[in-house]
């Protein structure tokens, strides 16, 4: 699945988002999850660049709530996908959000 160049270009609206299409891995289903909210920016990156990051690799829409929802310093991110695109969305957000620690990049 490498030919993804063609989503990126200027074309208005009407491409991406959730089209209906079933997964076959199981149903689309919405799912929220916590994350602290001094780590929102972590998971969101400069002008959205790591979120963009997040759902192509995990093929999982992902939504961070505004800050002005945050509840006991958490923010909920809901993420829509079949079971195992939520189960990777989730994989990487615990790791970008997880205090081991600054600074270093991940491997991969």
């Amino acid at each position: 699945s490498s030919g993804i160049n063609a989503e990126y270009g200027g074309f208005g609206s009407g491409f991406g988002g959730m089209s209906g299409a079933p997964a076959d891995d199981g149903p689309t289903e919405d799912e929220d999850i916590f994350i602290p909210e001094d780590k929102c920016g972590r998971v969101i990156g400069r002008g959205g660049s790591k979120i963009q990051e997040i759902q192509d690799d995990s093929g999982c829409n992902v939504k961070v709530h505004g800050r002005e929802t945050a509840e006991d310093g958490k923010v909920a991110v809901t993420l829509t996908g079949s079971a195992s695109q939520r189960a990777k969305a989730r994989g990487i957000i615990e790791g970008l959000t997880a205090d081991r620690g600054g600074g270093g990049g991940g491997g991969g």
